[in-house]
C-alpha cells in the first residue's frame, strides 16, 4: 500500500501513471483552472488506486468540480483504506473540515458522512429515441417547435468567433444578475486546456447569434458547462431547441449521458426548467465533515 500526494505539475502525470483514471475532473491543468495550487492524493495498493483532486484553505479542503475519490476498484476492504488513508492524511495536515461532491457516475469512495444531496438532471441517452422524445414535458416540447418554425437552428463548433461571442452573452446575464463574469482569458485558458474535449452549442438565427453553451465531452457523458443567452433568445426558446437538439447530436455519436446539472439551489426555476427534459430524477451527493 502506498500514498502519494502531488502538488508539483511536472509530477501529477506520474502519479496516476497505471491507474487508468483519465477523467478530465483528475486532470491537473483542468483544476488549476479554478485552483491555484490544486493537489492530488492517490492511494494504491497493488492495480488498484484512488485519486483526489483538492483545494487547501487553512484547515478546510474541498473537492472541485464533480470528482470525488474516484477509483478503479469497488472492492469493501480496498475503499476502506482508501478512506483512512486519506482520512489520516487530511487529519496530519491540520485539516478540520472538508466536503467532497462525489462524480455522479464513475466509482467512487465515500470519505465522512453524507453532507449534501443536490437534485441533479442528467438524460441517459442509452433509452429509445421515442423514449427520450416523449420523456420531454409537454410545455418544452411546444417551445421547441415554436423555435424549429422561427428558423432557429443549432450547430456545434470549435471556433474562436463564437467563443466571442459567448462570453459577451455570458457576460451581460452576470452583469444583470448582480454576479461578477469570469474574466475572457479564463474561457481562453480553458479551451486551451480542454481543445477537442470542449465544443459550443450554438442556436443561431441565420448569422445572428441568440444561445451558446460550452460543451464538456469526458468518458462517453457531455456536460453543460457556462453558458449564454440573449434576450432575444429567451423569447424564442433557444435553449429549448439547443437542448433538444443535443439529445439527438450525442445519442448519434454513441454518448452515454447529457448532463444538464443541478439547480442554484435545490428545486428552483433553474432546476425545474432542466427536468422539463427528462421524466427520470436523480441527485448528486456531498461526503466529508463540516
Amino acid at each position: 500500500m502506498t500514498c502519494q500526494v502531488c502538488i508539483k505539475p511536472n509530477e501529477w502525470d506520474s502519479c496516476l501513471a497505471g491507474t487508468g483514471i483519465s477523467t478530465v475532473f483528475c486532470s491537473r491543468d483542468f483544476s488549476a483552472l479554478y485552483c491555484p495550487a490544486p493537489q492530488l492524493f492517490v492511494y494504491r495498493k497493488g492495480p488498484h488506486a484512488a485519486a483526489f483532486v483538492f483545494n487547501r484553505a487553512q484547515d478546510t479542503v474541498s473537492g472541485l468540480h464533480y470528482g470525488g475519490v474516484i477509483t478503479n476498484c469497488l472492492d469493501g476492504d480496498f475503499c476502506s483504506g482508501a478512506a483512512g488513508a486519506l482520512t489520516e492524511y487530511l487529519r496530519g495536515q491540520g485539516v478540520s473540515r472538508y466536503q467532497i461532491r462525489n462524480h455522479p457516475f464513475l466509482n467512487t469512495v465515500k470519505v465522512g458522512e453524507l453532507l449534501k444531496e443536490e437534485p441533479f438532471v442528467f438524460i441517459g441517452l442509452a433509452r429509445p429515441e421515442e423514449e427520450l422524445v416523449s420523456a420531454i414535458t409537454k410545455q418544452h416540447r411546444r417551445c421547441i417547435r415554436r423555435a424549429q418554425e422561427s428558423g432557429l437552428d443549432v450547430i456545434y463548433t470549435g471556433d474562436a468567433r463564437y467563443l466571442k461571442a459567448f462570453y459577451g452573452l455570458y457576460k451581460t446575464h452576470q452583469e444583470q444578475k448582480g454576479l461578477q463574469p469570469k474574466d475572457h482569458a479564463f474561457f481562453d485558458r480553458m479551451a486551451g486546456v480542454l481543445k477537442d474535449r470542449l465544443v459550443m452549442a450554438v442556436v443561431r438565427d441565420a448569422d445572428k447569434v441568440l444561445a451558446v453553451s460550452l460543451l464538456l465531452q469526458d468518458a462517453g457523458d457531455v456536460f453543460m458547462t457556462y453558458g449564454g443567452m440573449s434576450e432575444e433568445g429567451y423569447g424564442r426558446y433557444a435553449k429549448h431547441l439547443m437542448i433538444s437538439d443535443m439529445i439527438a447530436q450525442f445519442k448519434s455519436k454513441g454518448f452515454s449521458r447529457l448532463v444538464l446539472g443541478t439547480g442554484n439551489n435545490g428545486k428552483d426555476p433553474v432546476y425545474d426548467f432542466k427536468k422539463g427534459f427528462t421524466d427520470k430524477e436523480c441527485s448528486v451527493r456531498t461526503y466529508g465533515v463540516r
